[in-house]
């Protein structure tokens, strides 16, 4: 069986978007290069690019129905996530 074993994703702000994956998912910072890019892993191996792009804005977002999804251990964990 095939698995997916990295995604990119773009951003108008590197740095808070690797913290959100770091600190909310447990991802750790593998490389790093200024503010332009971030390359993630999680304890399973899956790796996590997140590159800066100029054109995304907060403005623009992505289209509506875009999402990514993590399966997670514990609904706790997102609880304490949204309500802060």
């Amino acid at each position: 069986m095939a698995t997916m074993n990295h995604t990119n994703l773009t951003t108008y702000n590197v740095p808070p978007l690797t913290e959100f994956f770091c600190s909310v998912f447990g991802f750790q910072l593998i490389e790093k290069r200024a503010d332009k890019l971030s390359v993630l892993r999680d304890a399973h191996g899956f790796l996590l690019s997140l590159m800066y792009d100029n054109r995304r804005t907060p403005e623009q977002g992505y289209p509506g129905m875009f999402h990514v999804g993590f399966l997670q251990p514990r609904k706790r964990l997102w609880t304490s996530c949204t309500t802060s």
